[in-house]
C-alpha cells in the first residue's frame, strides 16, 4: 500500500487496533476439553461418548478397550431390551422378566470386597459370638446371606443344618471304648452327653463309609453334634462347678471358639473315612478319641469358667503311660486363672500328648487357708 502526505512537516503514523484477541496464556486445547465435559454433564453421557481421553497414552490402550465394551454393550443392550419389553407383555403383571449378565471385572471386585469382609469378621473371634459374627457377614455380603439365613431372614444355626438320619444301622457293638473314655466323677447328666455324641456321631460315620452320606451332609451332621452335644457337656460342667445352667455371653463366646476349634478337625476324620484308612472296626476307638478330646474338653471349659478364683489340683487319670505336660502338672494346686492362663487344661490341645487320650482332671480343693503348689512355669 502507498502513503502520501498532503501536508509537509507532518511525519506519516499508522496504528493498528485490534477488535478481538484471546486473553493472555490462554490454551485452546484446554477450552475444547472444558467445553466438551459441561456438553456430556449436560447432556447426562459419557465424555468418552463426545471426546477422546486426554493424558498421555490413557487415550491409546485403555481407551480403545473401554471404548469396545461400551459400544459392545449398547448394541447387546438394545437387542437384550427389545427382547425383555416383548416377553413382559405377554407374562401375567406379578412376573417381569430380565436379563442377568456376568461381568467378570465386576466379579473380581466384587470377589476382593468379600474377602475383606471375611478376613473382618475372622478377626472378630475374640470380640463376636459364631451367631454374631454370621449376621454381620450375612447383613453386608449378599453371596452369604443365602446360605447364612432361612426363608424368613433369621440366621441359620448348627442346629438347623442336616438332621442325621435315623436310618442309618449301627453294628451290634459298644461304641465308647471304656479304655478311652474316664467317666469318673462326672455328672449323669455328662454321660447322657456322651452317649447321645458316640450313637450319632457312629450313624454319621456308617453312613459316610457306606455311601449313604455325602461329604456335605456328614460335615453339617458332625458339626450338628458338636454343637448340640458340646453345648449340653458344657451346661453340665457349668452346674457341676455350681454355676447357673444359662449361658451367658463370655459363656457363648467361649462355645464359639470351642466349636472352631473342633470343626478343623472334621475334614481329617472324613478324609480317613473316604480313603479307607478309618475303617468301621477303628470307629469305636476313634470316637472315643473324640469323647475324650471334644466331650469333656467342653464339660472341663464350663467348669473353668464358673469360678476363676476357685482352687483345683492336677490328678491323673487312669491312662497308662502319660505325657510330660500331665505329668509334672500332677499334685500342684492353683487357683482356675492360673490354670487357665497357663494354657494347661485336662484334654487341652496345648497339652504334649494333644489332650486326645488324657484323662486327667482338675479336682477342686476345699479349706480355711489355701495356697498355691507348684509352679505352672515348669509344666510345658
Amino acid at each position: 500500500v502507498s502513503l502520501y502526505q498532503m501536508q509537509g512537516g507532518y511525519p506519516i503514523h499508522v496504528e493498528f487496533i485490534s477488535y478481538s484477541h484471546a486473553p493472555e496464556k490462554f490454551d485452546f486445547a484446554v477450552y475444547l476439553d472444558t467445553i466438551a465435559k459441561r456438553l456430556a454433564t449436560a447432556i447426562g453421557i459419557d465424555i468418552q461418548d463426545l471426546w477422546e481421553l486426554t493424558g498421555g497414552t490413557l487415550g491409546s490402550g485403555m481407551q480403545s478397550e473401554i471404548m469396545n465394551r461400551k459400544a459392545r454393550g449398547k448394541s447387546l443392550g438394545l437387542f437384550y431390551s427389545q427382547i425383555e419389553r416383548f416377553i413382559n407383555q405377554i407374562l401375567p403383571e406379578d412376573v417381569t422378566f430380565e436379563f442377568k449378565f456376568d461381568d467378570p471385572q465386576e466379579s473380581a471386585e466384587r470377589a476382593q470386597a468379600i474377602q475383606v469382609w471375611a478376613g473382618l469378621v475372622a478377626s472378630l473371634s475374640n470380640d463376636l459370638s459364631a451367631k454374631e459374627r454370621r449376621q454381620l457377614l450375612a447383613n453386608n455380603v449378599p453371596e452369604f446371606r443365602d446360605v447364612l439365613t432361612d426363608e424368613n431372614g433369621h440366621i441359620r444355626t448348627w442346629d438347623d443344618v442336616e438332621q442325621i438320619d435315623e436310618d442309618v444301622v449301627i453294628p451290634d457293638t459298644d461304641i465308647v471304648d471304656s479304655d478311652n473314655t474316664a467317666l469318673a466323677d462326672t455328672t449323669k447328666s455328662l454321660g447322657d452327653t456322651i452317649g447321645a455324641f458316640a450313637q450319632r456321631m457312629g450313624r454319621v460315620l456308617m453312613g459316610y463309609a457306606d455311601k449313604t452320606y455325602t461329604r456335605f451332609m456328614a460335615r453339617a451332621s458332625l458339626r450338628t453334634t458338636l454343637s448340640v452335644e458340646g453345648e449340653k457337656a458344657y451346661r453340665a460342667g457349668k452346674v457341676k462347678a455350681g454355676g447357673a445352667v444359662e449361658l451367658t455371653r463370655k459363656d457363648e463366646l467361649e462355645l464359639s471358639r470351642w466349636r472352631n476349634e473342633q470343626d478343623a478337625y472334621i475334614g481329617n476324620l472324613l478324609d480317613d473315612v473316604e480313603t479307607g484308612k478309618l475303617t468301621i472296626e477303628k470307629m469305636p476307638n476313634r470316637i472315643g478319641l473324640w469323647i475324650n478330646k471334644a466331650i469333656k474338653g467342653a464339660y472341663n471349659l464350663g467348669t473353668s469358667n464358673v469360678s476363676p478364683n476357685r482352687f483345683y489340683m492336677w490328678r491323673l487319670g487312669n491312662t497308662i503311660d502319660h505325657c510330660k505336660t500331665c505329668l509334672t502338672a500332677n499334685g500342684q494346686v492353683h487357683r482356675m486363672r492360673a490354670w487357665k492362663e497357663a494354657g494347661v487344661i485336662p484334654q487341652s490341645s496345648r497339652l504334649q500328648c494333644g489332650g486326645w487320650n488324657c484323662d486327667c482332671e482338675l479336682v477342686p480343693i476345699e479349706g480355711a487357708r489355701l495356697f498355691g503348689k507348684g509352679s505352672l512355669r515348669n509344666v510345658k
